[in-house]
C-alpha cells in the first residue's frame, strides 16, 4: 500500500490523497485521489465503532481473478481470522452511516466464469440508518446516483462445466447467496447507461444459410446469407 499524504483532526477524521492498494501479485487493486472518513472518536481504542462518513474520488478498483480465489481474498482473510489476540481486524465490528462517492470506476474482472463488468459512476450520495457488514445488513435512507454506466460482457470462463453450480434460478438464494438483507426507503437516478455484450460461438459451416441474414468470409469469398 501507498499513501501520498495524510491530513487528520483529533483522531476521527482523516484525508488521505494518492491511495494505492496492490494485490499479493503486485497489480492495482484500489488507487483512490481522495479518500476521506469521518468516524467515531478515539475509534482505535474501541472494537466498535461508526463511520459517519466515507469519502471516495476519483477512484479506481480493480477485482480479477482466473481461478476461485479473487485477487481480495487476502483482505476478506483477514477480517475473517479467528485470532482474537489485540489489535486484529477480526474484533473490528463498524457501523457505516454515509458515504460520498465521485468519478469512481469499478472494473470485475472474472475469467473463472467468463464475465466482465464496468462500472462507472459520476456522482454518488447514500445516506443510511445501518450498513453493517458483520450482520449483513444494509438499511438505506435515501441513494443519489449522477452519470451511471453499467456493462457486461459475457464469454467462455475457464471454470469447468463439471463444477458450476447447479440451483433453481427461482429461489431466493440463487440471487443472495451470501444472505445480505438490503432495503432502501428512496432510489434516485440521473442520466444512468446500460449496456450489455457476449461472445457467440457458431459453427456456420452446420447452420441452414437460408435462416440466417449475415456475412461469412470464406477462404473462397464472401457467402452472403438470408437471401
Amino acid at each position: 500500500a501507498k499513501i501520498g499524504g495524510v491530513n487528520f483532526t483529533l483522531f476521527n477524521t482523516f484525508n488521505l490523497k494518492d491511495v494505492l492498494v496492490r494485490d499479493e501479485k503486485s497489480d492495482t487493486l484500489l488507487y483512490a485521489g481522495t479518500l476521506s472518513v469521518n468516524l467515531t472518536d478515539w475509534f482505535f481504542t474501541r472494537k466498535y465503532f461508526t463511520v459517519y462518513q466515507f469519502g471516495l474520488e476519483d477512484a479506481k478498483i480493480k477485482l480479477k481473478r482466473t481461478d476461485s480465489i479473487w485477487n481480495y481474498q487476502f483482505i476478506s482473510n483477514a477480517f475473517a481470522s479467528n485470532d482474537t489476540s489485540a489489535g486484529k481486524p477480526s474484533q473490528l465490528r463498524l457501523n457505516i452511516k454515509s458515504l460520498d462517492f465521485k468519478n469512481i470506476q469499478l472494473l470485475v474482472e472474472d475469467k473463472w466464469i467468463g464475465e466482465n463488468q464496468y462500472i462507472h459512476l459520476g456522482k454518488l450520495h447514500l445516506k443510511a440508518s445501518e450498513i453493517n457488514l458483520q450482520k449483513k445488513r444494509i438499511l438505506i435512507e435515501d441513494v443519489a446516483i449522477q452519470q451511471p454506466y453499467y456493462h457486461i460482457f459475457e464469454y467462455d470462463g475457464y471454470r469447468p462445466a463439471a463444477l458450476a453450480p447447479v440451483s433453481d434460478p427461482n429461489i431466493k438464494e440463487h440471487w443472495n447467496e451470501d444472505g445480505w438483507m438490503i432495503a432502501a426507503n428512496q432510489i434516485e437516478l440521473k442520466n444512468g447507461v446500460f449496456t450489455s455484450q457476449a461472445e457467440i460461438k457458431l459453427n456456420i459451416e452446420s447452420l441452414p444459410y437460408e435462416t440466417l441474414g449475415l456475412t461469412y468470409n470464406a477462404p473462397e469469398g464472401p457467402i452472403v446469407t438470408g437471401k
